[in-house]
């Protein structure tokens, strides 16, 4: 089977799950072939090499603007569908149809490549700009099977398009089964073509669970408001008066960081608090594999089952979450986790000093943890449900 993705850019530090998806697709033997709306970031080929994904077809832009304008407008007709698809489709929301309109020559430029060579599936990976490109599939080649992806940021952004192309699609995938009823209310999908399939871990790149260094508390995210790292330091605060030796390190970088800095200063903590920055994937699993704790307290509406909590469990890290969409479905009960309201500081320092002072307790808590994101959460089960998905659709188209 030959299936092409469309994303906005990869491979990318910040696209974990696709780079993961896409390398276990391609060693479970499915043709699977990746383009991108935007140009690759500078360390690609270093990214590309690290991530084992020298084998996979990637199509990247390459071509200048000029030139792909030329081209598009070579096709007046199909272009002229295209643009009146897309300021129909964002005529209420102006940022969407710039950014739509200064796409939508390389959103040409891939349905050529994929209209040169059809595949059996063009999965629209992000359920936003791509759609574009899944349009132009939809209208011009239905003998190809079109997926797409409606699961956080691309849900709560509800781009005009989306909407058409989710229609048209043979399946709608979702992560998680809480968004069921948003893509229903506001894209008109039958509930019945919308399948559930998590984001997996790769159980292969298991973290590092000992040894543990006491009082040590890890989080992660990017320095900006709506992750709520500063509540994150108020609750860290509360627990350094329980337990003088607990440490906290902070992964990630953001416009947040000086601030965050200083209210470190503000409560007398800096002593205690390491900002590390951006740092790589293995010495992420390392941080969440000697921590103790990993306080999550994001308020971010695009927070949908964060694959930094799985990390953090299969790493036996007992887990503070705060109540962001979804989680009952990753932490269903107190028996795995602890779950608190983003801003509700004193629960969330409470629940770090129990799990700190837990013993035993704490430690059956972090052995279910990692077995329930081992059960459910497995990245090539999940792979092996998409591969299901989509040798479905094909079946059934030569039916």
């Amino acid at each position: 089977m030959r299936v092409a993705y469309i994303t906005m850019q990869f491979p990318t530090r910040v696209e974990t799950f696709a780079i993961g998806d896409v390398r276990l697709l391609h060693q479970k033997g499915v043709e699977v072939e990746v383009f991108s709306l935007r140009s690759p970031e500078s360390d690609v080929d270093e990214l590309t090499t690290k991530e084992g994904l020298k084998n996979v077809p990637v199509d990247q832009p390459t071509t200048s603007v000029v030139a792909l304008l030329g081209r598009m407008f070579s096709k007046p007709g199909r272009s002229a569908n295209l643009l009146r698809w897309i300021v129909q489709s964002n005529v209420k929301k102006p940022a969407h149809l710039i950014k739509s309109l200064a796409l939508a020559p390389r959103a040409s430029e891939v349905f050529d490549r994929i209209q040169a060579d059809p595949p059996d599936v063009v999965h629209v990976y992000w359920g936003h700009l791509p759609s574009m490109v899944g349009y132009l599939v939809q209208l011009l080649l239905p003998e190809v099977r079109t997926t797409i992806s409606l699961a956080a940021y691309d849900l709560r952004m509800e781009y005009g398009g989306s909407r058409s192309v989710a229609l048209n699609a043979e399946r709608v995938r979702t992560l998680c089964a809480s968004n069921v009823d948003h893509i229903v209310s506001a894209f008109g999908v039958d509930p019945s073509n919308i399948e559930v399939i998590f984001d997996g871990v790769d159980l292969d790149r298991r973290p590092p669970t000992e040894p543990k260094e006491s009082g040590k508390i890890v989080t992660i995210g990017r320095l900006k408001k709506p992750k709520n790292t500063h509540s994150v330091l108020s609750a860290f605060a509360l627990v350094l008066a329980e337990q003088p030796h607990a440490t906290l390190t902070l992964l990630g970088d953001g416009p947040e960081r000086e601030a965050l800095q200083r209210q470190a200063q503000d409560l007398r903590i800096s002593q205690a608090v390491n900002f590390r920055g951006l740092v790589g994937h293995e010495e992420v699993l390392a941080e969440l594999g000697s921590s103790e704790v990993f306080l999550f307290l994001s308020d971010s509406g695009s927070e949908r089952l964060p694959n930094v909590v799985k990390e953090a469990m299969l790493a036996r890290s007992v887990v503070v979450s705060s109540r962001t969409k979804g989680i009952e479905e990753l932490i269903p009960s107190q028996d795995v986790g602890y779950v608190v309201d983003a801003y509700d500081i004193e629960a969330a320092a409470n629940a770090t000093i129990c799990a700190l002072k837990g013993g035993a307790e704490s430690d059956d808590m972090r052995t279910r943890a990692e077995s329930f994101v081992t059960n459910h959460f497995s990245r090539e089960t999940l792979i092996d449900n998409y591969i299901e998905m989509w040798d479905d659709i094909v079946a059934r188209r030569i039916a």
